[in-house]
């Protein structure tokens, strides 16, 4: 795997699609590239709700919760990996963004001002078993709310909003019984600038079923879980 992992990719179709080889969707049929970078808009929200990133010991990693700690929980000094503190398209300073990547796991953070306004995790291993843990996690933690589902042949994504902050899973799977998941949350506004929307990822949906179609004929059903 490449450094060019998607933690914090500009466009979620990218996102997706990156890091399964050397061929990759073509990016003018996914988004257009910004010549320069720019400052994108300030974050409404500065106070922690209930949307929040759960998926490692049950903490939910939420706006406002402390970088450090979010990084903690993912950097093992005893995994080899790489850091990198590269912003996004779009983003200049005072944002700051800071990511963690090891072998099939990766995280990213991005602050505005200091303050943690947005996370991003994935795995590549994943299986329909963790797609279902991480799903009834989230739904639980939002207070059982169900989510946005947006689905198409090969690719999922599961939405949640509340008080100006979003949360999104994403399962891809990538052959026999591995899927790939993608968990990000953030204000809106910073996840808006990621591409990290229901509406760009109905966008995005049918260019990533029609640039997989080509690789894996055959589509691989995700579900989710009932109740």
């Amino acid at each position: 795997m490449s450094s060019s992992r998607i933690i914090f990719s500009a466009t979620l179709g990218i996102a997706i699609c990156g890091c399964q080889g050397t061929e990759t969707p073509p990016a003018e049929s996914l988004a257009t590239a910004s010549p320069k970078p720019i400052a994108v808009g300030v974050p409404v929200t500065s106070l922690p709700t209930d949307i929040g990133l759960v998926v490692r010991r049950g903490l939910p990693i939420t706006v406002g919760f402390s970088p450090d700690a979010a990084f903690r929980l993912f950097r093992d000094p005893k995994q080899s990996g790489f850091e990198f503190d590269d912003l996004p398209p779009k983003f200049q300073w005072p944002y700051k963004a800071r990511t963690w990547e090891e072998a099939h796991m990766g995280f990213g953070e991005i602050l505005y001002n200091s303050q943690l306004v947005a996370a991003m995790y994935q795995e590549d291993n994943g299986d329909q078993e963790r797609v279902n843990q991480l799903l009834v996690a989230h739904r639980d933690q939002i207070n059982g709310r169900a989510p946005e589902q947006i689905g198409g042949k090969r690719v999922n994504y599961w939405f949640w909003e509340k008080d100006g902050q979003r949360l999104m899973i994403c399962a891809y799977p990538t052959g026999r019984d591995v899927i790939k998941i993608t968990v990000a949350m953030g204000d809106n506004v910073v996840m808006d600038a990621l591409g990290i929307s229901p509406d760009k990822a109905r966008k995005d949906l049918n260019q990533v079923d029609l640039f997989q179609a080509k690789k894996t004929p055959n589509s691989i059903s995700i579900t989710a879980p009932h109740g």
